[in-house]
């Protein structure tokens, strides 16, 4: 035998071949195949290869008794199944693709056994052939795994090498020649050894060191993959297949690892973009956490809260468990579900195991008949999709008077469902389903259709398990990541993504956004923790729910009815003076005027530059625009065609903060003076609206003059944001449809509600029908339709002369 020893660097041929390792490469849970091992009929497994057809084949370890295979999906589905001689260890097993056999050594490893594929596809035990391996020197087999030329590699502990065994052309291994690889001297008791055709490497585990080498087909190693944080607990075999996610690239592949307590991991080396690094560059923003429930503590308890849910109508979270009955035996059962105060008390309790033992996510329809309606995720293997459950008298899933309607989410989309979020668009109400085995959000209608999706892995979230709709931004708001709490568009665009590692979570499994228990006029994200799960350790009693603070309170705008406003001009107003960079609010109950946004002390003043847009996000920043390039703390140089968001720590006279670029509209055919924006708004479906203070021209915006004048507005439907700003541009309103002329009703300022209703301020005075004001005003106008045939009618909203505000240029609007 020829042995090979390359350790750091070595000579071969005369030429010097030096290590290129990398400590600590990247290595992710991507997800656990352990539905079907909860079935009494199938066993914890032990072997692991991977068929021709793309499904992976276990084998149980079953000493004196027939080797069984399960063959399984995928998406942890059973297939079939097959009996394989009890001479064969299932450990040392590999399928070789190029000569279509099943490879496996007896216990002894004195004897290599062949099994090849039927005319079915199938392994025939009918064909077994015995081979004789004591030439090879095998002294102690813990693992097997084969190149895509047929290449055998054998993982000898004993040894400490790889031994390599190459059959002849025709796939004869009596005439194999043989060499050896030592393995680096700081890998202990290893087991399970995986070839990847994708870079020609071997994966070796160590499961005492829980780590993962990789070692070039010299021995030099290559990587090290700390698995110390996975779920692994018992890790046998190995094996490189295509990933489990359908999204992924046909060619993108995973190392599946069996476990004899879990059932099979699939683990990816594909990392995932952090917020910061992501294709929309957002910045990771900190949420002050206001409080910790511990669910471990109700009674009965919680040991795993997945979902949870607010309900408007009796003010109090809904809670349910999705781990406590999915074994049976486990202590806490009979309960899995509570409804809760904002402060963690209990009201009431459910049991949903008439219908499901596995509530992952739920969400609550206020609108529907007297009590609303539960949407409740399943994730049972023989099921996972969505109830639809009418409460009874109690108003809880779980009790004997509900009814019920379901759909299930494999039939036609999603593997995995995980959290459902019900939201009412206005002009449809739908259910956003995540699925945690693709890390795809899926858009449906109530009773299951698919409407569309978008993949969460592209923003840095995996295995997406809890969500939730936010009417008031019109938001999604989605959790897994221990330290990150994503908010995106309903069409999966990244809006922001908060710190909110002051919690230490664990399992981050459901989101909900309710009313801060601290101050009712705020909004917080309710966040479920599962902590240990279950399967690891059945008595653990670790469940937890933090609150973590959206603002929205006295520090944010405060309450349903204030008018935000800015001025093209200096000026005073009941006694307060501002500037044309301040934003004043208007509280239409108490007819009061307060300073909200202070330009001055956030570095416009002496720039020149006039706060000529603006819009309030529900989360409390601002989005900005200029009449003017103004430079900005932290960004840097600004031109009248972007927006910028501004991140407040205080607002009104002594107003802190932080500015990121938001817009970049010199990406997107936005330059030049005319094109400043001077209007920006937000369509209920969650496009960008603006506004120009002249002609603009855009692809996809056009009139049949070419350009759009300062009348309109403009949706844009973005597929990115930020430095690197992408998307497509339409028409949304064509203010000459409907009597908007001239330089004095140019639009300046605008904000769209969720019902569609639009609220417009101009440049100077305007008359439109039924309507008629000045630059003080502001009027509305309801649309029967939109875009570049605009019709609708026209109503008087705000009128600046009566409410102290005569004379004024108002050049931004908002209203809350």
């Amino acid at each position: 035998m020829e042995n090979i020893n390359l350790n750091n660097s070595n000579e071969i041929n005369g030429q010097e071949i030096q290590a290129q390792q990398q400590d600590n490469a990247f290595v992710r849970q991507a997800q656990i195949f352990d539905d079907i091992f909860e079935q009494d009929e199938v066993v914890q497994p032990e072997g692991l290869l991977v068929l021709p057809n793309g499904n992976l084949l276990t084998l149980e370890s079953q000493p004196s008794a027939p080797t069984r295979g399960n063959e399984i999906s995928t998406d942890d589905k059973l297939v079939g199944s097959v009996d394989l001689p009890a001479s064969i260890r299932p450990l040392n097993t590999v399928f070789d693709p190029k000569f279509k056999r099943l490879l496996g050594l007896n216990p002894s490893g004195n004897k290599l056994i062949e099994a090849k594929l039927g005319a079915d596809g199938k392994l025939n035990s009918d064909t077994l052939t015995k081979i004789d391996a004591k030439p090879f020197g095998i002294k102690n087999a813990r693992g097997i795994t084969v190149a895509p030329d047929g290449t055998l590699y054998v993982l000898d502990g004993a040894a400490k090498q790889i031994l390599v065994i190459e059959p002849d052309t025709d796939g004869n291994f009596n005439v194999a020649t043989t060499s050896q690889i030592d393995l680096p001297s700081d890998i202990n008791n290893a087991r399970g050894i995986a070839f990847d055709s994708s870079t020609d490497n071997l994966q070796v585990l160590s499961p005492n060191q829980r780590t993962l080498y990789e070692l070039n087909q010299n021995g030099q190693l290559v990587a090290t993959r700390d698995l110390s944080e996975l779920s692994l607990q018992d890790p046998q075999a190995m094996v490189f297949a295509q990933s489990g996610d359908s999204t992924d690239p046909e060619e993108q592949m995973s190392l599946y690892v069996t476990d004899g307590q879990l059932g099979v991991v699939e683990l990816s080396f594909v990392e995932p973009p952090s917020p910061q690094t992501a294709t929309f560059r957002k910045s990771t923003e900190s949420l002050t956490l206001v409080q910790t429930i511990k669910s471990s503590q109700f009674s009965p308890p919680s040991p795993d809260p997945s979902g949870i849910t607010y309900v408007s109508s009796t003010d109090s979270f809904v809670i349910s468990d999705g781990e406590i009955e999915e074994d049976i035996g486990l202590p806490f059962q009979g309960v899995n579900v509570w409804d809760i105060t904002g402060s963690g008390g209990v009201v009431g309790t459910g049991d949903t195991t008439g219908f499901s033992d596995e509530p992952t996510g739920i969400s609550f329809d206020p609108s529907f008949g007297s009590n609303g309606r539960f949407f409740i995720s399943d994730d049972t293997g023989t099921f996972r999709g969505i109830y639809t459950i009418n409460p009874g008298n109690d108003g809880l899933p779980g009790g004997g008077d509900d009814s019920l309607l379901k759909f299930s989410a494999t039939n036609s989309f999603g593997r995995d469902s995980e959290g459902v979020a019900f939201a009412d668009l206005g002009s449809q109400k739908v259910l956003f389903i995540a699925d945690g085995h693709d890390n795809e959000i899926y858009k449906t209608t109530i009773d299951g259709k698919l409407i569309s999706s978008f993949d969460t892995f592209g923003f840095g979230l995996t295995d997406p398990e809890g969500i939730e709709f936010d009417p008031k931004s019109g938001n999604l708001f989605l959790v897994s990541n221990p330290d990150t709490l994503f908010e995106v568009s309903t069409d999966g665009i990244l809006v922001n993504a908060y710190d909110i590692s002051a919690a230490n979570a664990v399992k981050p499994a459901g989101v909900a956004v309710g009313p801060s228990s601290n101050d009712p006029n705020s909004k917080s994200a309710y966040i479920t923790d599962r902590g240990v799960d279950n399967d690891v350790n059945p008595t653990e009693n670790d469940g937890k729910i933090y609150e973590f603070s959206l603002g929205g309170g006295s520090s944010q705008p405060p309450g349903s009815s204030t008018t935000y406003v800015s001025s093209s001009t200096d000026g005073t107003v009941n006694g307060i003076s501002f500037k044309d960079e301040d934003i004043l609010a208007f509280d239409t109950t108490a007819k009061a005027w307060s300073l909200y946004f202070d330009g001055s002390d956030v570095g416009l003043n002496g720039s020149g530059a006039d706060v000529d847009a603006f819009h309030l996000n529900s989360d409390g920043n601002i989005l900005l625009s200029f009449n003017q390039t103004v430079t900005l703390p932290d960004v840097g140089s600004v031109d009248e065609n972007d927006i910028v968001r501004f991140v407040p720590t205080s607002t009104g006279s002594n107003t802190a903060g932080t500015y990121k670029l938001y817009f970049d509209g010199s990406d997107v055919n936005l330059t030049g003076s005319s094109e400043d924006i001077d209007a920006i708004a937000f369509a209920p479906d969650g496009r960008l609206v603006i506004s120009t203070v002249g002609d603009v021209i855009v692809p996809g915006a056009t009139s049949s003059g070419g350009a759009r004048k300062a009348e309109d507005l403009l949706a844009f439907k973005a597929t990115s944001l930020g430095a690197s700003t992408s998307g497509t541009w339409e028409t949304y309103f064509d203010g000459s449809d409907v009597g908007l002329s001239g330089t004095a009703e140019n639009v300046t300022g605008a904000r769209i509600d969720n019902t569609g209703e639009i609220y417009l301020t101009t440049q100077g005075a305007f008359a439109v029908p039924g309507v008629s004001g000045d630059s003080a005003d502001i009027f509305t106008f309801d649309p029967s339709s939109i875009g570049s045939d605009t019709s609708g009618s026209f109503s008087s909203f705000f009128d600046g002369s009566a409410n102290g505000f005569g004379g004024e240029n108002i050049d931004g609007i908002h209203l809350v």
